[in-house]
């Protein structure tokens, strides 16, 4: 595990470097993808460079193809026991939201936000994780012994 994070930092100080291909940047999110699936501590480490490679604009049409597996691990990682992951997921996870969906600018046209149906027509994947993770809060917020007070 230790032999990954000095990787994950080398990469990230490369994101700074504009020169770097394309191909560089989809084998380091399957390396980031890969530590978040095996390693539990480690995720925060993963998740600092992804958000650096959603977060940059340049990067945006290289980047979307692995947008819905992004989004799926920041889901993931919200459950974490580490403070440190859930804030690395959270941060990730509000860059991907703008990424996917776009953002509401009073100023600019509408046409910067996507529709829910058009939302779930490219991520249809998503669909399905988010009504999964739905249904499975639900049924643990009936199984619990919280009562909701309106």
């Amino acid at each position: 595990a230790s032999s990954e994070i000095p990787k994950i930092h080398a990469f990230n100080s490369l994101l700074h470097v504009r020169e770097s291909s394309t191909v560089y940047f989809s084998f380091f999110i399957f390396f980031c993808f890969e530590i978040l699936c095996t390693y539990t501590y480690y995720c925060c480490c993963a998740f600092f460079p992804l958000y650096q490679i959603f977060r940059e604009a340049s990067l945006a049409a290289e980047t979307s193809a692995y947008s819905s597996i992004a989004f799926t691990h920041c889901v993931n990682a919200f459950s974490s026991r580490y403070w440190s992951v859930r804030t690395a997921a959270s941060l990730t996870f509000a860059v991907l939201v703008e990424r996917l969906v776009g953002y509401k600018n009073e100023a600019e046209s509408p046409e910067r936000m996507v529709s829910s149906t058009e939302f779930f027509h490219r991520y249809p994947d998503l669909r399905r994780y988010m009504l999964k993770e739905l249904g499975e809060a639900t049924a643990t917020a009936a199984a619990s012994s919280w009562q909701v007070v309106m």
